[in-house]
């Protein structure tokens, strides 16, 4: 049985085997190991056209500001497109429009090397709505695979912490 393909309409288990017809006569041993995938979000960048890796950059109030968000397979191998999640909230209610789904790169196949910020094709990226960029503290939390879209053996490592940040009326001094 292949991941994505609808389940047998019965399923039999005996003697520990476990048997299933598909067009034909399938079984499975009682020592089978299953193997899956495990997505995991290593990192996320709020940037507003320059940030560097810890994002120290100040952001500024109703300016576009953009989401990168580094995903990868941890483990295992998968042929599915993987979706990603951007959950918003200030002071603990949820933004409105949250969660937003990618603007760019709705659907990766993810690898198991690291993604790099050289490669924006290798993150998934968002857009913020301008209402959550006014003046202040809020949060983002991100999730790959929402709903359990794609099997996985550990769904409990796809969301990334509520990570705070904070919009400030002006950038600062800024080099020129």
């Amino acid at each position: 049985m292949a991941y994505g393909l609808a389940p047998p309409a019965e399923i039999a288990w005996v003697d520990g085997w476990i048997y299933w017809v598909d067009g034909q006569l399938r079984r499975l041993a009682p020592d089978t190991k299953i193997k899956g995938v495990d997505y995991v979000i290593e990192h996320m960048e709020v940037t507003q056209g320059v940030q560097d890796g810890p994002n120290s950059i100040p952001l500024v109030a109703t300016k576009p500001t953009f989401v990168r968000v580094y995903a990868r397979e941890l483990e295992g191998y998968s042929l599915d497109d993987v979706r990603a999640w951007l959950y918003g909230f200030r002071d603990g209610a949820p933004l409105p429009g949250s969660p937003l789904q990618p603007f760019q790169n709705t659907h990766l196949n993810l690898k198991t090397t690291l993604p790099l910020r050289e490669e924006p094709e290798d993150t998934f990226v968002f857009l913020l709505p301008i209402s959550w960029t006014f003046i202040g503290n809020f949060q983002l939390q991100a999730e790959v695979n929402p709903n359990n879209q794609v099997f996985e053996y550990n769904f409990n490592n796809n969301l990334y912490p509520a990570s705070p940040a904070t919009f400030k009326a002006t950038g600062g001094e800024r080099a020129v």
